[in-house]
């Protein structure tokens, strides 16, 4: 009998603990990109209280920041989907690597991401955050042997907004922002290869 009781004991444990880790699975996968592990887009607004929060507690600024992959379009075209799905982990990973304990990363979709943050000098510590993405991005293009190369856009905004409303604002002008450095890199690029065509045809 004790040893019926037992097993029954251990068998409600074992169905709680069970419950408990489906739980947390569940939980993990409403809140996180599969993919990449990061945050997801529906855990944005969360994370958009938090950290207004936060930055109101230690009286900084509020940054945001739009990190969006160029020519995604191309790598999945001319290479395949799952050379594109490497880049954007790269990309993502890259990103994480420069999200301090005051910042946090989101995929919002695709190949756009989001650093939402607080400092004391915001400008200075998103310009920072951007030079360090180029950086560690340049180095992966070097050392990677792949025939393409991970690149990324970027457009932020910071400030001290009063509520979520003055956030989402802020958000709005870092895509806006965003947008206008990749139609800048857009254009580089097709002068680029505009000036290699032509240095290939006088070959000839």
């Amino acid at each position: 009998k004790i040893n019926f009781i037992y097993q029954l004991w251990s068998r409600y444990v074992n169905n709680a603990l069970e419950m408990i880790r489906v739980r947390e699975l569940l939980y993990i996968m409403s809140t996180h990109d599969v993919m990449t592990g990061l945050y997801n887009r529906n855990s944005l607004k969360t994370h958009v209280r938090k950290q207004l929060e936060y930055s109101r507690m230690k009286d900084n600024e509020l940054y945001v920041e739009f990190v969006d992959m160029n020519r995604l379009k191309l790598i999945n075209d001319v290479y395949g989907h799952d050379a594109g799905d490497a880049a954007i982990n790269v990309l993502a990973r890259t990103i994480s690597t420069v999200c301090t304990e005051n910042c946090v990363c989101v995929r919002m979709g695709g190949d756009e991401f989001i650093i939402i943050g607080c400092a004391e000098d915001a400008s200075r510590e998103i310009e920072g955050k951007t030079e360090l993405i180029k950086k560690l991005l340049c180095e992966y293009n070097l050392s990677s042997g792949k025939p393409y190369r991970v690149t990324a856009s970027f457009g932020a905004s910071c400030g001290k907004p009063a509520n979520v409303e003055e956030v989402d604002v802020m958000i709005n002008e870092a895509d806006e922002r965003m947008y206008e450095y990749k139609k800048a890199f857009k254009k580089s690029q097709e002068n680029a290869d505009f000036t290699l065509q032509n240095r290939s045809a006088d070959r000839f």
